[in-house]
């Protein structure tokens, strides 16, 4: 049996940190400690206390691919050993707000809701084959989580019945058991008693052998183990240098929704994008489709469109309307600035060209138009440190009709 301990120590688990590219599948079992991921993720926090805007990426790229992996392991018939996590947040930039994400929003169940709260004695609730673990390790426990929660077995109450401590929760093929912790002191004595029931829980305790049995080393076993402890060894180091790699390509990646996105996805890459050239990037007043962008050369209103087919002339009415009302209470006037991304659903290269009826009205109402593939050639020059690139978005806010943009090769 394979087991996975993710913030927590385990005898005979192999650890792996939440952030890493480490998959689960191979895993049987996981046991995790969430009240672990604000420090985790502490490397990434700002100065205001909330993670960078990088680091909020990765922390909900990470989020939603563990559940996910979380969510496959209980499918397959898998056993989940949770902390129960303390109503604690992670403050995270999205492109509107500082939003405040909950632990336990982590975790691959519905409804579970926790509050500090210690008993005044833990009395046992459950049946086998708790039980044996209860009789183990029920004195080591230091329950400060309650639980409640809209299905599951409970297997820990307070002395009066009121509050729950621990709970058995099928889900799927698999199960999910929420237990308390250890005293520091007791580890020991848990681990054991919680290898026991995993095992017992997974119908293969008489076929497994003991924790103690890993001890007793044949001489002939000997070099196969060291040789699995240092591949182990090198699988670690990889998957901490695979992590590093992917969470440097997932922003690189996420620039492609310029080109394939629509709606709030295609809203957060263009506001992205333009914090990228040295921009100030605000939502706008008007609704979900509008930015106010801000530089030392000038400022804008955005209006951003995506659409399966062409976009045509309509689409700058909105701008002009939007650009009238402000007109009365900015001290600088704004240019329009229409941001397209037609026929997203096609590669660049089998795309149409831009409307010319959108590109000739644009003109004679003094905006500019620019596409989000070319606006991703604007921002990959501009990391090049190619001419052109950071100085390019003096001439795209300045001007009026259809920016070209700055070639590049896909």
């Amino acid at each position: 049996m394979r087991i996975a301990s993710i913030a927590t120590t385990l005898p005979g688990a192999e650890p792996v940190r939440y952030r890493d590219a480490t998959p689960l599948d191979g895993f049987d079992a996981v046991v995790w400690n969430p009240n672990a991921l604000p420090a985790e993720y502490a490397p990434e926090r700002a100065d205001d206390g909330a993670l960078t805007v990088g680091g909020s990426q990765a922390f909900l790229a990470d989020l939603r691919r563990r559940r996910l992996e979380l969510r496959a392991l209980l499918e397959r018939g898998g056993t989940l050993v949770i902390e129960p996590p303390r109503p604690a947040t992670l403050r995270v930039h999205t492109l509107e707000a500082i939003l405040a994400v909950p632990v336990g929003q982590a975790l691959p169940l519905d409804g579970l809701v926790t509050e500090p709260a210690r008993p005044r004695a833990l009395r046992f609730a459950g049946g086998a084959p708790f039980r044996a673990f209860w009789e183990q390790a029920g004195d080591t426990l230091a329950p400060a989580v309650r639980l409640r929660a809209p299905g599951g077995e409970p297997l820990f109450h307070d002395a009066d019945g009121s509050d729950v401590f621990g709970l058995y929760w099928a889900q799927q093929r698999g199960r999910v058991l929420l237990l308390p912790p250890p005293r520091p002191e007791h580890g020991g004595p848990y681990a054991a008693a919680l290898l026991r029931l995993i095992e017992a829980l997974t119908g293969e305790l008489d076929a497994r052998l003991p924790a103690w049995a890993s001890a007793v080393v044949p001489p002939d076993e000997r070099p196969a183990r060291a040789a699995l402890a240092q591949l182990e060894a090198e699988r670690a180091a990889l998957d901490q240098r695979i992590a590093a790699v992917r969470r440097t390509l997932q922003p690189l990646e996420r620039r492609k929704l310029l080109f394939t996105a629509a709606g709030r996805a295609l809203m957060d890459a263009v506001a992205d994008a333009f914090w990228s050239l040295g921009c100030s990037v605000l939502q706008g007043p008007f609704g979900d489709t509008d930015l106010v962008i801000e530089h030392a050369a000038g400022g804008a209103l955005a209006h951003v469109v995506a659409s399966r087919d062409a976009i045509g002339p309509a689409a700058l009415i909105p701008l002009d309307g939007w650009l009238a009302s402000l007109a009365a209470r900015e001290r600088r006037p704004l240019r329009g600035l229409l941001i397209v991304n037609p026929h997203r659903d096609r590669p660049p290269a089998q795309r149409p060209a831009v409307s010319e009826e959108l590109t000739t009205a644009a003109a004679a109402r003094g905006h500019r138009v620019i596409t989000g593939y070319d606006l991703l050639g604007l921002v990959v020059a501009a990391a090049a440190g190619r001419d052109g690139g950071r100085q390019s978005i003096a001439t795209l806010l300045g001007g009026a009709g259809r920016w070209q943009g700055i070639p590049f090769e896909p």
